[in-house]
């Protein structure tokens, strides 16, 4: 008899979670003025990844139809022992740096004690 309720309930959170689904927010006034005031942070980790594969990520983050592209920051996180990936960070903030969204590289420090 458990198993059943169980899955009952699975059953009817699933269909509930397929209704919300198909609600379209974007035009939804409380969304529309919220979401100018939050700040989002897309994180890239970068460690041997190829030029191209990072440029994809970026190109399709700049590619989304947000309207608040402006509260997005591109965070490219990079390895200092891997020259390769700071110049492909670099590359990628020289050429899409000022494409409406803030494009940032850190770089974890190597040789950290403790780690």
């Amino acid at each position: 008899m458990k198993v059943f309720e169980s899955y009952f309930y699975v059953l009817k959170s699933y269909s509930k979670l397929l209704k919300i689904e198909k609600k379209d927010y974007t035009n939804s006034p409380l969304i529309r003025q919220s979401a100018k005031h939050l700040k989002h942070v897309v994180i890239i980790p970068i460690y041997t990844e190829p030029y191209d594969v990072i440029e994809e990520n970026v190109v399709a983050l700049l590619a989304n139809d947000y309207t608040f592209r402006e509260n997005i920051t591109i965070l490219l996180a990079t390895e200092a022992r891997v020259p390769d990936a700071i110049e492909n960070a670099e590359k990628i903030i020289a050429v899409y740096g000022n494409k409406g969204m803030q494009i940032v590289n850190i770089v974890h420090p190597e040789n950290l004690p403790g780690e």
